[in-house]
């Protein structure tokens, strides 16, 4: 997909997929949510885990998503953070309009 040029959307815990993926390749910028919301998840470590494999991690509330547009990647923390279903339709949908962006 990314040699393709092809967009990808990571959620909830894809980030750490899409930048094991790339070790080495590509430094990718994403997000598994934030340290300043309510999350089940030790989001500073997560992020901590995709620094360490070249991946920019960047701080992200629940209903955005962050867009690399160099490698055409869209992450967002979806379910990374305390939510709601509601919320993360919501949190979806933002990633998929921001997809459409860089279509």
């Amino acid at each position: 997909m990314h040699a393709a040029k092809k967009p990808i959307v990571g959620l909830c815990v894809a980030p750490v997929i899409l930048a094991k993926a790339f070790e080495g390749e590509v430094s990718l910028t994403m997000t598994l949510g934030t340290t300043k919301g309510e999350s089940p998840y030790d989001i500073e470590g997560f992020h901590g885990g995709i620094a360490s494999v070249g991946a920019t991690p960047q701080e992200c509330a629940l209903a955005d998503a962050v867009v690399d547009e160099d490698n055409l990647i869209v992450t967002s923390p979806c379910y990374m953070m305390e939510a709601t279903p509601a919320q993360i339709l919501t949190a979806a949908r933002k990633a998929c309009g921001a997809l459409l962006t860089i279509l």
